[in-house]
């Protein structure tokens, strides 16, 4: 049996070192999320297969310091930056504590592999149903960070998704963050997945819910 090997098709890598940098590299006549990755783990297996056109340049922002972190404060809520891997979200103490459906969630995407280099923010940036991480930030009300070159808006989740395989991302906009309220007394929340193979096989369903018990 002949096996063929796509190669790469050909672009500009670009690893700005600030988020300045990056904005200013983005192409407005693109897709953002045809041009932007942390991971990658999306992106560069769709432009070897030519499931997407390559656009003039790829933006990796890999290379931006600072956009790995996973905050908690008990006023502020949850904070996850758009570097922040999805492994390290998965084990997170507070995470686990105070948020446990996007845990549990986290926990069953992909792979060891592709859990220590994908991310969160990446997960929810491709806006496919299958995404393990959207129903419990659905189910926390989370909102999502989006930076232009004209400034910021925060989007609560609900209304980032527009429809399968479309968020409402701007032209030269790149999410930097996703950020969750605070949990209230007494709250409970879980996600379940149903599919064919487990976390290694997307979800056919995903449920995630929120409920708050009296004591």
């Amino acid at each position: 049996m002949t096996i063929f090997y796509r190669r790469m098709p050909q672009f500009e890598y670009l690893r700005p070192k600030s988020l300045s940098e990056a904005l200013a590299a983005l192409n407005d006549d693109q897709p953002v999320r045809n041009q932007v990755f942390s991971g990658g783990t999306d992106l560069l297996p769709k432009l070897k297969s030519r499931a997407i056109v390559a656009p003039p340049r790829v933006i990796d922002l890999k290379g931006i310091a600072g956009l790995d972190f996973i905050e908690f404060d008990p006023v502020g809520g949850l904070r996850i930056g758009a570097n922040a891997v999805i492994r390290d979200v998965a084990g997170h103490e507070a995470v686990r504590r105070h948020y446990p459906a996007l845990a549990e969630g986290a926990a069953l995407i992909a792979s060891n592999q592709l859990q220590h280099r994908g991310t969160i923010v990446g997960n929810v940036c491709n806006a496919v149903p299958s995404a393990d991480a959207a129903p419990p930030l659905l189910a926390h009300d989370a909102e999502v960070v989006c930076v232009s070159r004209s400034g910021e808006r925060r989007v609560p989740i609900a209304d980032f998704f527009v429809t399968a395989g479309v968020s409402c991302l701007g032209p030269g906009e790149i999410v930097t963050e996703i950020r969750l309220p605070p949990p209230l007394a007494g709250e409970r929340a879980t996600y379940l997945k149903l599919a064919a193979r487990g976390r290694m096989d997307l979800a056919v369903v995903g449920v995630a819910v929120a409920i708050t018990v009296d004591a």
